[in-house]
């Protein structure tokens, strides 16, 4: 049979937000007889870039990668480039830094957000960059939040350093892209109403209102899978480490599912 093509743009929202410890106050020397204190900031940037340094546009095309071994434990020599980027002509480069523009050291906790059907059915794929110092929160989602009837499974990542005025991280993130295995199914108009892919007992088969923002009122219609990135900011003095600096944002070790997905609801609105 001959296999159907899926053409989806990708759009990506961002978010950066520094929180806890906006306003930090400290003792500042001086001549004067009277004590003055200085305020510092706690002011973060996130980026997204592709591989030339390029700004990520919304709406790039995402199709199933022909690599079959991306991202599995067998991966081939070839699948990725001298940085570790997938070479693989179908992956959606998404490269994700932070910047602290802001005067104090700060630690500071990632957020992607990627459709639930897709991540559940292992459609849809993260990349993210190896050897770095970015540690996963937890290898399962730490919430899902749902945005415009679409539920999202979001995974939490600190940096493990102190972020020091002016500068930025190493990535997090490489891309994204479609599992080598994703086919679809169209109607009789050819209209896309699901996305599949093979699973240990059969074929998984998400519905696209599930999964994809469906834009009818341009022609062709449009197919969107919306990817969410955004980043908290907490001042580094006071906390020992990143783990409890960042869980002052919010501790997602102690939370019920209830108030994780409440704490995102509220992050991203």
């Amino acid at each position: 049979m001959k296999k159907k093509i899926i053409v989806v743009s990708l759009i990506v929202s961002l978010v950066a937000i520094a929180i806890v410890g906006s306003s930090l106050a400290w003792f500042s020397d001086s001549d004067e007889k009277a004590n003055r204190f200085v305020l510092g900031t706690v002011d973060i940037e996130q980026y997204e870039k592709d591989r030339t340094g390029a700004d990520f546009v919304d709406d790039s095309i995402l199709m199933p990668v022909i690599d079959t071994t991306l991202g599995t434990d067998n991966e081939s020599a070839t699948s990725r480039d001298a940085d570790g980027m997938p070479t693989d002509e179908n992956f959606r480069d998404k490269i994700v830094t932070v910047k602290n523009l802001g005067s104090e050291d700060v630690y500071v906790r990632t957020y992607i957000a990627v459709p639930k059907a897709l991540d559940d059915a292992g459609i849809l794929k993260q990349d993210i960059k190896a050897g770095t110092k970015w540690t996963a929160v937890s290898a399962d989602p730490v919430a899902v939040v749902t945005r415009d009837s679409i539920e999202y499974n979001v995974y939490a990542y600190y940096y493990d350093e102190i972020l020091a005025a002016d500068a930025e991280t190493p990535a997090l993130l490489n891309g994204v892209y479609f599992d080598s295995q994703t086919d679809c199914k169209t109607d009789a108009t050819g209209a896309l109403t699901h996305l599949t892919h093979p699973t240990a007992t059969g074929t998984a088969e998400i519905a696209v209102a599930d999964c994809i923002i469906v834009d009818d009122t341009v022609t062709p219609t449009q197919y969107k899978v919306n990817v969410l990135v955004g980043t908290e900011g907490v001042q580094a003095r006071g906390s020992n480490d990143a783990v409890s600096a960042t869980n002052l944002l919010g501790d997602f070790s102690t939370m019920s599912a209830a108030d994780a997905t409440a704490h995102l609801d509220a992050f991203w609105n």
